[in-house]
Formats: structure tokens, C-alpha cells, sequence
């Protein structure tokens, strides 16, 4: 009987060992996956929606940069597309301070500091780029130095006409004034919002 109580109370403390070091093994599981649980939602995924962000952002101010050196823009329409890159800039830098506020790994600390060294040197061209855009209100920029030399080159001609026509002898056939054909025509009819321009 003695030995068949022996082996009951064995059994029993065996059985609380095992249910002790299982309940030990599934708590320290649950405090591990709680940890790792926090770590996501506190830091991943604030840094995963900051990066998109982010890129978003940047794919808004390319898209802004290639609409503003359109050159059929009207100065409406430009001042659109400036405030929409204004606001993607803006938002960009708000995500920027979300992520650097996160914790980061030595590897992400590094890629970081390596995509704000990127980000430093682009900043300058970029505004470059806009303020001289910005500045300029002509519509059909392109095709203006060629317009323009051409009817220079008229007007070299219609010179060199009235001056033959002023040597004795000479006559001259075309019209007096030398605004009445190429550039006076397209003068009438050309129209831009650049105040220094008209």
C-alpha cells in the first residue's frame, strides 16, 4: 500500500512538473508574442506606413515636376499644379519626422542616414527647377527662340529692302511699316501671362 502511495504522489508531481513547466513554456510564449506583437503595431508598422508615404509623396512631386514643365500651361493651371507640389512636399516632410521618430535597427539607422544624403543633394536642383519654371509664364516656351529668330531675320530682310530703296534709283514694294506682317501678325495673336514678357 505504502509503495503503491509512493508511486500516486510520484505520478501527482510529475504531473504538477509537467503542467508547471508547460504553463512556464506558454507564458513565456505569450509574453514573447506580446513583445513581438508591440514591436509591429508600435514600430513596424508606423515605419512600413511612413515609407509609403513617403514614396507616395515623391511619385506626387515627380508627377508636379513633370506637369509644371509643360509648356502649354496657362497661369491658372500652373498655380494648381505649384500648390498641389507644395502640399505633397509638405506632407513628405511629415512623414519623414514620423519615421525618424521611430526606433531603428543599425542597418536601418544607416539606410536612413544614406537615403537623407540622397534626399539633401536632390532638394536643391528640385527647388532650382520649380523657381525658374515658376518664374517663367510663357506658353509654348519651345518654340519661341526659332519663332522669334525668324521674324528677326524678316525684319533684317525688309531693312535691307528699304535701304535698297533708298538709294537713288530704288523702289520699294513692301508695306511701310514693318510690324504689318510676320512678327506684328503674331504679336496680335500670341498671348502669355508673363507680365515681363508682354
Amino acid at each position: 500500500l505504502m509503495l503503491i502511495l509512493v508511486k500516486w504522489v510520484g505520478a501527482a508531481l510529475a504531473a504538477v512538473a509537467i503542467t508547471v513547466g508547460v504553463g512556464g513554456l506558454g507564458w513565456l510564449g505569450l509574453h514573447t508574442t506580446e513583445s513581438a506583437l508591440g514591436t509591429v503595431v508600435g514600430v513596424s508598422t508606423p515605419q512600413i506606413r511612413a515609407l509609403g508615404g513617403m514614396v507616395s509623396d515623391l511619385n506626387a512631386v515627380r508627377v508636379a515636376e513633370v506637369a509644371l514643365v509643360n509648356s502649354r500651361l496657362d497661369l491658372e493651371n500652373r498655380g494648381k499644379i505649384e500648390k498641389r507640389l507644395r502640399q505633397a512636399q509638405e506632407q513628405l516632410e511629415r512623414d519623414r519626422h514620423t519615421f525618424a521618430a521611430l526606433p531603428m535597427t543599425a542597418s536601418e539607422t544607416a539606410l536612413w542616414k544614406k537615403a537623407g544624403g540622397a534626399l539633401a543633394s536632390w532638394t536643391p536642383k528640385h527647388d532650382r527647377m520649380v523657381s525658374q519654371v515658376a518664374g517663367s509664364h510663357l506658353v509654348n516656351v519651345e518654340q519661341l527662340p526659332a519663332k522669334l529668330d525668324d521674324f528677326l531675320i524678316e525684319q533684317q530682310k525688309w531693312a535691307e529692302r528699304l535701304r535698297q530703296a533708298i538709294v537713288p534709283g530704288g523702289s520699294f514694294q513692301d508695306f511701310a511699316n514693318p510690324m504689318s506682317d510676320g512678327l506684328g501678325n503674331w504679336l496680335a495673336t500670341y498671348q502669355t501671362d508673363d507680365p515681363k514678357f508682354r
